[in-house]
């Protein structure tokens, strides 16, 4: 048997404590293999290491031998440490660009379906403001309107309002025009069968229509409305232009009520009219 600095050199021999302290070195080092994640390889390695390296600290065999076990087991363990983590480490990274690389299919049926239903649903669409608008409009004649708007209208009535004298009246309407058209209706009251416009008899229509009212109260006379845009009311101004006795009218103002196609509420709008006075032509003596 060999001597070192005077001792005997025992026989390395396992004991029941080397036993229980090998025992969960072993498992810590195993356990730290299987896993994918870091931070459970990394710490069981090391505290196998380390488990081992008290071992060899606290055994009572030769230092030398102590000493080559503990950098065997360092080697091995800062081995497969180095390759496990860096194993792990480039599996993530794959893994990870697998995942952005890596194109989004729907399946075919939803695919099909959702196209279906893009294609089927239907837009909705908004009603804009005001979308009526009188092309024409003479009030013993008839009135056309122009549906401007993207949706249909279904006209109720037109109110005319009068300031002097101070009156209205109201004229039923009731028909559905569609986007983009116009409708035509013709109106029928009663009144003068004959008549003509009376001409400009003073500068302001107050002025006028006291004037005409005095005059013609015995023979008859009537309120007549226009649209601005009227064809009628416009050959009546130029020609009394041309002949030098203007056209005896005021501008006034008329509200439309009428309902949008799938609204409830009751919308209006207000429209230019113009109003004129005329007289009994077959009665009313002639300026």
């Amino acid at each position: 048997m060999e001597l070192e600095q005077g001792r005997p050199l025992r026989a390395m021999r396992f004991e029941k404590k080397d036993i229980l302290l090998l025992i969960p070195a072993t498992l810590l080092a195993v356990a730290g293999l299987g896993p994918d994640d870091p931070w459970v390889v990394g710490p069981c390695l090391l505290f196998s290491w380390v488990t081992f390296i008290v071992i060899c600290v606290i055994h009572e065999g030769s230092r030398r031998t102590r000493a080559i076990v503990g950098l065997v087991i360092t080697v091995v363990l800062f081995g497969v440490a180095y390759r496990r983590l860096n194993s792990i480490h480039h599996f993530t990274a794959e893994t990870a660009s697998r995942k952005i690389d890596e194109p989004k299919f729907e399946t075919p049926a939803k695919d099909e379906r959702s196209k279906s239903e893009a294609l089927t649903k239907p837009k909705p669409i908004r009603p804009i403001k005001n979308p009526l608008e009188i092309v024409s409009f003479r009030s013993d004649y008839g009135i056309s309107i122009e549906n401007r708007g993207p949706l249909s209208v279904y006209t109720l009535s037109l109110l005319v309002k009068v300031r002097i004298p101070n009156e209205t009246k109201s004229y039923a309407l009731g028909f559905e025009i569609q986007p983009g058209k116009i409708y035509k209706q013709d109106i029928r009251e009663g009144g003068l069968q004959h008549f003509r416009v009376q001409g400009r008899l003073a500068d302001t229509w107050e002025e006028h229509f006291t004037k005409a009212s005095t005059r013609y109260a015995q023979c008859g006379f009537q309120l007549s409305y226009f649209s601005p845009s009227d064809p009628s009311f416009l050959q009546i101004r130029a020609q009394g232009e041309q002949w030098a006795h203007p056209l005896g009218y005021d501008n006034i103002s008329g509200i439309l009520y009428y309902r949008v196609q799938g609204f409830a509420k009751t919308e209006q709008s207000t429209v230019p009219l113009v109003v004129t006075l005329s007289v009994n032509d077959d009665t009313c003596p002639r300026d």
